[in-house]
């Protein structure tokens, strides 16, 4: 384990009959043992030694207490130099049970302050799903201050999923996210490299691997801005199944990079990628400031975490929210709406389309299709996929006939709805599509004489 400036190595050493924690420097030089366990029942020995940005080399301490009755593991911090050693936690109130593995804490990790601690710690039962002998371990946070009874400890489980093995956390450098190893064994089994937030309010997978860190003199992960996952060229956050969603934010790619026209979209696109609910998403776009992903079909309605992959840095889990469906008119200019007149000039104010004529809109935000089409996938031209919920479209207040509402054939989650223009006088009103009861905003449209 690095010290947080880069010049020394902590270690543990185990060549003594008692184990050791040795510092060096970076180039191997200057060696020596800091302290070593005294072999007591309470300091049968030591492991995981994790090293904080104010100094103080946190470490697992083997304990077996009450006569040799309960073997568990506590966390102890000592100086860089074997002084000032403190007590930081007891381990919880479980001792291990014959044939399982240790109960108590173990793999240390400082936030970025080193105001906390987050640690592995393990419970007399197996994992939901898991073979005897293997013991639960959920993420806990503590402070880094001394151990006193009733001291606070939060569980940083995930309550939707909490009976797992969970280890090896590392706070980020932005003291933002947390890294961390998972494995379930349940109905929904996972395993692999994971990051979650300080609250671990959810868990997204990064990749397959076991004990991660963070490249602390890396340049900056990516970010996405507070409220900036919206659904494409649009400005609401509620998006669909299939839909084209926008994400800002700062350095969540080195280069701007699109996928190829008419093409089926990849799911990885200059090293990024975007991750919805833990599932790769397709991506359409990307950029330092700005992405442009599809919702996967398979995703379930409700709030959704979006997290930015890029080189292998991962940003923040955001928010939004899954309808099964979610209109959203394209615009341009002045809140005009995007739509093609009979002649495929684009509608506009002085260029209208008569009543009786049929205009060509285009959106986001279909709902359920049909015809479904596969995660990423362009539009097939036949079968068209339609719409199957109920849907109409109203031009200053007046009901279209609508022809046709589906995807844009040869193109990923563009909607297109051909419709009749109503019987108005000539002039600018604003329309507005209903799919399953969503209504969309009103743009503008022209209807000329």
């Amino acid at each position: 384990m690095w010290s947080p400036d880069g010049t020394r190595i902590v270690w543990l050493s185990a060549s003594s009959p008692l184990t050791a924690l040795k510092v060096m420097n970076a180039d191997g030089s200057s060696a020596e043992t800091i302290a070593s366990a005294s072999g007591a029942p309470d300091d049968l020995m030591w492991g995981d030694p994790a090293w904080s940005s104010d100094n103080w080399i946190a470490f697992v301490v083997a304990q077996n207490s009450n006569s040799g009755t309960c073997f568990k593991t506590r966390l102890d911090k000592m100086r860089p130099d074997g002084s000032a050693r403190t007590q930081v936690t007891d381990g919880g109130p479980n001792c291990t049970p014959a044939g399982m593995q240790q109960s108590g804490d173990a793999d240390p990790g400082f936030s970025a302050d080193g105001k906390t601690i987050y640690t592995s710690r393990g419970f007399p039962v197996a994992p939901a799903g898991a073979t005897l002998g293997m013991t639960e371990r959920k993420l806990y946070a503590v402070s880094s201050d001394a151990w006193y009874p009733g001291k606070p400890e939060t569980d940083l489980s995930l309550p939707s999923q909490p009976s797992c093995i969970e280890g090896v956390p590392k706070g980020s450098p932005d003291g933002t996210r947390v890294l961390l190893f998972r494995a379930c064994f349940d109905a929904t089994p996972v395993n692999g490299i994971f990051v979650t937030d300080t609250a671990s309010s959810y868990r997204t997978k990064i990749t397959d691997g076991f004990g991660a860190d963070w490249n602390s003199a890396a340049a900056p992960g990516p970010q996405i801005n507070s409220g900036a996952v919206v659904i494409h060229a649009g400005v609401s956050p509620a998006v669909s199944p299939g839909s084209l969603v926008d994400i800002y934010g700062t350095n969540m790619a080195v280069a701007s990079a699109s996928a190829p026209a008419g093409a089926n979209l990849p799911f990885t696109l200059g090293g990024v990628q975007v991750l919805v609910n833990s599932s790769t998403a397709p991506l359409l776009y990307v950029s330092a400031k700005q992405i442009i992903f599809q919702v996967p079909y398979q995703t379930n309605i409700g709030i959704a975490s979006v997290v930015v992959v890029s080189n292998n840095s991962a940003s923040a889990a955001a928010l939004m929210t899954v309808q099964q469906a979610a209109p959203s008119i394209l615009t341009y200019g002045a809140n005009r709406a995007v739509a093609i007149n009979p002649d495929n000039t684009l509608n506009a104010a002085g260029n209208g389309a008569k009543p009786g004529s049929v205009l060509v809109l285009y959106l986001m935000g279909s709902g359920p299709l049909d015809n479904p089409i596969a995660t990423g996938s362009v539009a097939p031209p036949s079968p068209l996929s339609r719409e199957a919920l109920t849907t109409t479209v109203s031009v200053g207040g007046a009901s279209a006939l609508v022809q046709f509402a589906g995807m844009a054939p040869g193109f990923v989650g563009l909607v297109q709805m051909n419709f009749v223009v109503p019987n108005l006088q000539p002039g600018d009103y604003p329309m507005q599509v209903t799919i399953g009861g969503t209504v969309s905003n009103q743009p503008l449209v022209t209807v000329s004489e």
